[in-house]
């Protein structure tokens, strides 16, 4: 099984904080696995919009920065449905990675042409090579030499 991860940037209104209750989990390890590296999200992850949202695209995630409103990650309910939760976990901590973290995308690969980074901008993850390499991912997403504002 193949993951692909698309990003897109748009503009949304506002609102309040939330986070719908399935993406919960993940946002909750994405913060245990920032601390684990030293690196404290919690101040970010509390005001970023969590959200599903029907795509008419390929993307699976997006990462919506707006002038006076929260930063709002929406997910695709089709692929969610569908997805392993390595697959969830691995398009959540990339849009995370942008709107929490200040990342941008990585376009280097491994010399068997894998992505190393969570933040390759349309990233194939076959689930066992996730599965298996899944600190080396989380190390390099939390490098504070990466990490923006």
């Amino acid at each position: 099984m193949i993951l692909m991860v698309l990003s897109g940037c748009g503009k949304i209104d506002g609102s309040a904080h939330r986070v719908d209750e399935e993406f919960k989990d993940a946002v909750a390890i994405f913060g245990r696995q920032a601390l684990l590296r030293g690196v404290d999200v919690s101040k970010a992850t509390n005001s970023i919009n969590v959200v599903f949202d029907d795509f008419d695209t390929d993307t699976l995630g997006r990462c919506t920065k707006t002038p006076l409103g929260p930063k709002t990650i929406t997910i695709d309910r089709r692929f969610w449905k569908t997805a392993y939760k390595n697959q969830r976990l691995a398009v959540v901590f990339h849009e995370l990675g942008h709107c929490a973290l200040g990342r941008e995308h990585v376009d280097a690969v491994d010399d068997q042409h894998r992505p190393v980074s969570l933040m390759f901008p349309s990233a194939a993850f076959p689930g066992d090579f996730f599965d298996e390499k899944s600190d080396e991912y989380f190390d390099e997403l939390f490098q504070s030499n990466l990490v923006g504002d």
